[in-house]
């Protein structure tokens, strides 16, 4: 019975790990004991846009707030990303790097949104864990969200965190 929203980083420094996301996402969405299933693409931070094909055109684009206002808080989400930006893109109004895409609202604004709506949220991080603490924006993501490595044993104690009973 579990719902799961999956949120996907693409480009640039996510480039090396595409293959390793693609391999998620295939198993997710091969996975059957999903209720249902939504992955979504975004770059460096989540904005007023999501997109549902990585190549991140404009008529691939679903206002995030349409996501966040038709899924419920049941859902799982499960963010893939390095959580590597520069801080303006994650703290800033206009702050996102891709000038066709400048939104007022700061990408911490929305991912604050989301930890809020839903009642389980995961960041999955393809870098060495030794490494995020020495990220300024992954040490600010942390602080929202629980983080997990990109590895099977990372993903297994990040399903293990979404679905576990509260305490």
């Amino acid at each position: 019975d579990v719902r799961l929203l999956l949120l996907m980083d693409v480009g640039g420094t996510m480039d090396p790990y595409v293959d390793s996301m693609s391999q998620l996402l295939t198993a997710f969405h091969e996975e059957r004991g999903l209720r249902a299933f939504e992955p979504y693409y975004f770059h460096n931070c989540v904005y007023d846009s999501l997109y549902t094909k990585a190549r991140m055109l404009s008529v691939d684009a679903v206002p995030t707030g349409d996501v966040l206002r038709r899924l419920d808080a049941r859902w799982k989400v499960v963010i893939v990303g390095d959580a590597a930006m520069h801080p303006a893109e994650l703290l800033e109004p206009y702050g996102n790097i891709d000038p066709r895409r400048h939104a007022q609202t700061p990408g911490i604004a929305w991912l604050k949104r989301i930890v809020d709506h839903f009642d389980r949220a995961a960041w999955i991080n393809p870098e060495p864990e030794r490494e995020w603490e020495f990220v300024q924006t992954t040490r600010v993501v942390r602080k929202l969200f629980p983080m997990f490595h990109l590895s099977v044993d990372g993903i297994g104690e990040a399903v293990k965190a979404l679905v576990a009973a509260r305490a």
